[in-house]
């Protein structure tokens, strides 16, 4: 039996291509150098794009840059305290939100969560 693969992100690095699947991405983060994606059991990987770039090439309505810094996968937001200005996912990581964005993430969470019909 064929199994059908994830749709995935690709990602060069060197003469290497190599296929994230959105699905097992929790989140990205970028610092000067780096945009490092953070993936299911603690994976990481990082290479060099800018958040705008990478926001261009990401499927519409699964991911969500929340911060400066972070793009969030929306099936992984277990919570959102708007408060503290802070996003719990999935794995207990706790991500800053950017008070320009929480109107756009409360929107998208809805939207996701409407379309999610309580399946993953």
């Amino acid at each position: 039996a064929q199994r059908r693969a994830d749709p995935a992100l690709l990602v060069t690095l060197g003469t290497r291509l190599l296929r994230l699947p959105y699905p097992r991405i929790l989140y990205f983060s970028k610092d000067r150098m780096a945009l490092t994606a953070h993936c299911e059991q603690g994976h990481t990987l990082s290479w060099r794009e800018t958040l705008d770039a990478l926001m261009k090439r990401l499927p519409e309505g699964f991911f969500l840059q929340t911060h400066k810094s972070y793009i969030v996968s929306l099936r992984h937001v277990r919570e959102f305290r708007w408060a503290e200005d802070q996003l719990i996912l999935d794995d207990d990581t706790v991500l800053p939100l950017s008070r320009r964005r929480e109107a756009a993430l409360k929107e998208a969470l809805t939207a996701s969560a409407v379309g999610d019909k309580g399946g993953r």
